[in-house]
């Protein structure tokens, strides 16, 4: 939830109190923050109510937070914390993290001195609202051509696709992203996505099929790069690839890698693709990256990407 707590010796200072219960969606409220290290400033807004797709506690705030207000208060008329200030999307979109997560962390203080093992637990908590929100019950599936395949449900991911159709290649085809507006920390080289989906459709415009299906291979081994950051503090990816038949008969190539999480027992990342066989015109290629995983979720989102494959010939 990208919050932290500090300790300074400070004299004659009253503490703001946390605010007994949620304002109401459209009630004024304020954010204080020195942005850009400027004197204390007050930013005037509404308060929106709790963000549905976040995979943490965030709270959707009408005020226009500038960088240097985050860990700021948000205040309601009487003075008490409502929120505490975390980030903004441009456009007076900002963004609060719920003062229920900052009761809990302070109650934790006293107690609580392996940081690295409270990280580890809050990311293994994490995956508890992952799998609930992707992986528990049929997922999603998504019609590109002849092919269908599954994907992130809109209620809790971005999705957007963009055509395909380079100048001077016969060949088109669409890209199609799927991503949380979720970031987790997993490491100090910046923050990551818990889960994300790409789709790639090819088809072939007059091309050849010895053509095309070197065009094919050429993109599977090629979106190894997209949304898979390098990291110091990872293991090397160890990766197996194989031809697998899922329950309805269609053929896939399955290609996946792991990495272990250093210092963050239990969790890894996983890339994942596939791409459907058989077609000598066109292709569907599907790419899972996931973050900071256990081992489960992973292999539960691998094996939904594969049964979950359809071509409608």
């Amino acid at each position: 939830n990208d919050l932290a707590v500090l300790q300074a010796d400070i004299e004659d200072a009253r503490p703001l109190s946390f605010a007994d219960a949620r304002p109401d969606v459209g009630d004024a409220v304020f954010s204080l923050g020195f942005p850009s290290d400027l004197s204390g400033t007050l930013v005037a807004g509404t308060f929106s109510g709790p963000i549905e797709r976040s995979l943490g506690s965030l709270l959707h705030y009408s005020g226009s937070l500038s960088p240097g207000m985050s860990g700021g208060p948000t205040i309601d008329q009487a003075g008490r914390v409502v929120g505490v200030n975390v980030a903004t999307s441009g456009n007076q979109l900002s963004y609060l993290v719920s003062t229920d997560v900052a009761r809990e962390l302070l109650a934790a203080v006293p107690e609580e001195v392996d940081l690295l093992g409270q990280a580890r637990r809050s990311l293994l908590d994490l995956q508890d609202e992952v799998r609930e929100k992707f992986l528990d019950g049929e997922m999603p599936t998504r019609t590109f051509d002849e092919f269908e395949v599954a994907s992130l449900p809109e209620d809790a991911a971005e999705c957007s696709a963009s055509p395909l159709r380079p100048e001077g290649y016969d060949f088109s085809g669409v890209i199609h992203d799927c991503v949380p507006s979720d970031a987790i920390w997993l490491d100090p080289d910046g923050s990551v996505t818990p889960v994300s989906v790409r789709h790639v459709l090819l088809v072939a415009e007059g091309m050849s099929r010895v053509r095309f299906s070197g065009l094919y291979t050429e993109w599977f081994q090629a979106v190894r790069e997209w949304n898979v950051p390098e990291s110091r503090w990872v293991s090397d990816y160890s990766c197996t690839s194989r031809n697998v038949r899922n329950e309805v008969g269609v053929r896939l190539r399955l290609s996946q890698c792991w990495r272990r999480r250093e210092g963050l027992d239990g969790l890894y990342d996983v890339f994942a693709k596939s791409a459907v066989l058989g077609v000598s015109d066109r292709g569907l290629i599907t790419t899972i990256a996931m973050q900071g995983t256990t081992p489960e979720n992973g292999r539960q989102m691998i094996l939904q990407m594969i049964e979950s494959a359809r071509w409608h010939r």
